[in-house]
């Protein structure tokens, strides 16, 4: 009962907030202590359901000095950690994966507080959004740039959480079914934040333009020592660490616990049951592919610079790790599965033009048209004629339907359907299918 009351006057606190037109005083301790005092909150939900999203916004509005007079008294209320730069975070890593072999406890306590914590990073970073392109070049985003910099003494261990949280995620867990309606699962929503967040600090290069595909090219520490210092102090240029991080990756188990992730986590809407709505879905599949594109960009290596010549020398990369392995067939099924989901919907295009990227990266290489030609015995509901063949005959089919589609609909995709299928010719793939 007193928790309900407590609760009670919490909420007559929000509305005496967001009534009064006049600034409220901070020195106004009697008023201000309504909010953190004895208010029976649980959580942040507790606040999310307490205080309106509208209110806020008209508070905004209507009497913004009151609206910043709560956050400076809300952050006044924070208790800071003792030389909270002297703790050794790498000893706090999220999960166990790349850089990082022991596996903490799981507390959903824990991966709530993070997700609230990620969730206000996201916010912090969106200044992007509301800027032009011009602008968003001319003036970097200094949130991202602080995270990403070496200012941040924390970037590495916060790198390898975010990166082995999504790519150890198993949305299935020990298979049994209707398992995520009997348990709640508190990790999905923290992989979905952390996969935005890693997208969104891997998108912003802050290094001089002459000097952005460098990490392909080579090492990345080669790429760093040369000159490095005297670009930053002469044109304020500074490296993004996430992307530094993301290239030196280089380890056959690492890549072998990425690749697993992103296999995992894309073929996961693909897995069909006797039993329906038997297994959990997930729906970050667009995150996943922009965040895949990502890694084969920064983690590569270069033509120059291929097997078997140089390979010991700059060690395994990522793109040519995928290629190598027969799980390149596994990200290509769910990438053509999902164009050909999305090809009508133009609010998609999004995903189209990611996922036809995706193909142009691969069909240009050899081995990827010698992996196509393994048969095609999936039954992966997609809307194309029915077919015998190969994998390179699925990636034909999909890319002749979205390109028939485009053009009889005259779609947001026209165009983007033509240059995949001029990456196809490229890659001398040749349909052996017998349609029915």
């Amino acid at each position: 009962m007193g928790n309900t009351d407590s609760k009670l006057n919490f909420r007559k606190a929000v509305i005496q907030l967001t009534t009064k037109t006049q600034p409220i005083e901070a020195r106004d301790e009697a008023f201000w202590e309504q909010f953190w005092g004895e208010t029976g909150l649980q959580g942040a939900q507790d606040v999310f359901a307490l205080v309106p999203a509208g209110e806020i916004r008209a508070l905004r509005e209507e009497a913004p000095s009151n609206l910043a007079t709560l956050c400076y008294k809300a952050v006044e209320r924070l208790e800071r950690p003792e030389e909270p730069w002297s703790l050794d975070s790498c000893e706090y890593i999220w999960a166990s994966g790349v850089g990082f072999a022991h596996s903490p406890p799981c507390v959903p306590q824990h991966d709530q507080n993070r997700l609230e914590l990620l969730k206000l990073l996201l916010t912090c970073f969106s200044q992007t959004m509301y800027l032009t392109a011009q602008e968003a070049h001319q003036q970097p985003n200094k949130w991202i740039h602080f995270f990403t910099s070496a200012d941040n003494r924390h970037a590495l261990p916060l790198f390898t959480s975010l990166l082995n949280v999504v790519c150890g995620y198993d949305p299935v867990g020990y298979g049994l079914p209707f398992n995520h309606l009997l348990f709640a699962d508190h990790r999905e929503p923290l992989v979905e934040v952390a996969l935005q967040l890693l997208v969104v600090t891997l998108d912003h290069d802050f290094r001089p333009p002459h000097a952005h595909h460098s990490t392909g090219a080579g090492s990345a520490a080669e790429g760093a020592s040369v000159g490095a210092g005297e670009e930053e102090e002469e044109e304020g240029w500074c490296e993004n660490l996430f992307i530094n991080y993301l290239s030196r990756i280089h380890r056959e188990e690492d890549f072998s616990f990425v690749l697993r992730g992103f296999t995992r986590l894309l073929n996961n809407p693909l897995v069909r049951t006797y039993l329906p709505h038997s297994a959990k879905r997930v729906a970050c599949h667009q995150e996943l592919l922009v965040f895949f594109w990502k890694l084969c960009d920064y983690n590569k290596v270069p033509h120059w610079a291929r097997p078997p010549l140089f390979a010991l020398s700059f060690g395994q990369k990522f793109l040519f790790y995928v290629l190598k392995s027969s799980e390149v067939l596994e990200i290509l099924v769910p990438t053509l599965y999902h164009l050909n989901d999305a090809r009508a919907d133009q609010s998609r295009v999004g995903l189209v033009h990611i996922g036809v990227f995706i193909l142009l990266l691969l069909s240009g290489e050899r081995n990827f048209g010698v992996r196509l030609n393994k048969p095609y015995t999936a039954s992966v509901p997609m809307d194309i004629p029915i077919f015998t063949g190969t994998h390179a005959d699925l990636l034909i089919i999909v890319s002749l339907c979205s390109l028939s589609l485009s053009v009889c609909a005259e779609r947001a995709v026209e165009g983007v359907a033509s240059h995949e299928l001029a990456g196809l010719r490229g890659s001398r793939v040749q349909p052996r299918s017998s349609l029915h």
